[in-house]
């Protein structure tokens, strides 16, 4: 997955993001109220959201609250109405727990990919 858009992030947003890497998991936990300003930046640079997860954050610890979404492209979509609606999507889901303030979240998020890249996604 195309890490580098979470360099795109605004810095209020970027340095409110933490890292999950101590916990085995090689993605940024961002917190809900943060959601807005990063999906944002994500449809402003053409990426698609794959989807996400959604942590509860308890003192110092992140615990998995087994919430998540995906979006997946549909057969004959573009690549920017996919991006759009993925985009669209993952802001719905991410507000609909911004009252509760213990929550974060994690994006898995690409770029559009390159024909090599469509084409060995598909060898054996």
């Amino acid at each position: 997955m195309d890490e580098t858009w979470e360099k795109l992030v605004p810095e209020p947003a970027r340095s409110s993001g933490v890292s999950l890497k101590p916990l085995g998991i090689n993605e940024t936990s961002w917190p809900i109220s943060c959601a807005e300003m990063v999906v944002s930046t994500l449809l402003n640079g053409a990426y698609a959201i794959l989807g996400g997860d959604i942590y509860f954050k308890e003192a110092t610890t992140f615990v998995p609250a087994y919430e998540n979404w995906s979006c997946a492209v549909a057969l004959g979509e573009q690549w920017s109405v996919y991006a759009q609606r993925s985009c669209n999507e993952a802001m719905q889901y991410l507000l609909s727990h911004s009252a509760q303030t213990n929550r974060w979240f994690t994006i898995v998020a690409t770029s559009k990919p390159s024909a090599a890249e469509i084409v060995a996604s598909y060898a054996c």
